[in-house]
């Protein structure tokens, strides 16, 4: 009796265990590799491409959508979602002045397509330019313009220092101005024709006198 009590647990137990093993339940998705990506630019604008979902999904694009993660110079990380109407591309404002660090990420939408996949994994930052400094022009001209303002000052000090009685012209003394005023002056009167004084006698008439008789 025992002996038969034993088997039929037994068996219970196999069939329960044949049971349970045969049980088909959702499928647990695989992590899809991400998206190969590519930046490129155009004009004022740079295009982040995705590749589209590959063969080792057996789900359509429809069920997908790619999230691209961006961070340009040390600003925070902004997020721009995209899909197959969008072409797996994301257009962003280029600023040549900023290093952009890309990624993106394969989403999995499960509100349209259960749960038989998984997101991707996030891919490798893929960069693009590289950081200056938008205020180096104005720094250079802050330490340079001086310079220049420095050397131009101490050239026209120099040059005027050569050249004073040129810029500068020595003004004569009054007084030695008139001095040599006056001895032209005299040198002048010196050289004209002076006559001769002429000797006048003096004559002395007497006054005729008439004899009345």
């Amino acid at each position: 009796m025992l002996y038969g009590n034993w088997n039929f647990d037994l068996m219970h137990w196999m069939c329960f265990s044949v049971i349970l093993s045969g049980v088909t339940a959702e499928p647990e998705g695989r992590p899809q590799p991400p998206p190969t990506l590519k930046i490129i630019e155009k004009g004022n604008y740079l295009n982040f491409i995705a590749s589209p979902p590959g063969s080792q999904t057996d789900s359509g694009p429809q069920c997908w959508s790619y999230r691209f993660l961006y961070r340009k110079c040390n600003e925070d990380t902004e997020t721009i979602n995209v899909n197959e109407y969008d072409n797996w591309t994301a257009e962003v404002d280029y600023d040549a002045t900023c290093k952009y660090t890309v990624q993106v990420q394969a989403k999995y939408r499960t509100e349209y397509c259960g749960h038989n996949e998984e997101d991707s994994d996030i891919s490798e930052p893929t960069y693009f330019g590289k950081d200056d400094d938008p205020v180096l022009l104005f720094k250079v001209a802050i330490i340079i313009i001086p310079l220049i303002v420095c050397t131009c000052i101490v050239t026209s000090i120099v040059l005027f220092r050569r050249h004073k009685e040129m810029f500068l012209p020595k003004v004569p003394n009054p007084s030695e101005f008139f001095k040599d005023m006056f001895e032209n002056k005299n040198e002048m009167t010196r050289g004209l024709y002076e006559p001769n004084e002429e000797v006048v006698e003096k004559i002395h008439v007497e006054p005729k006198t008439t004899n009345l008789h």
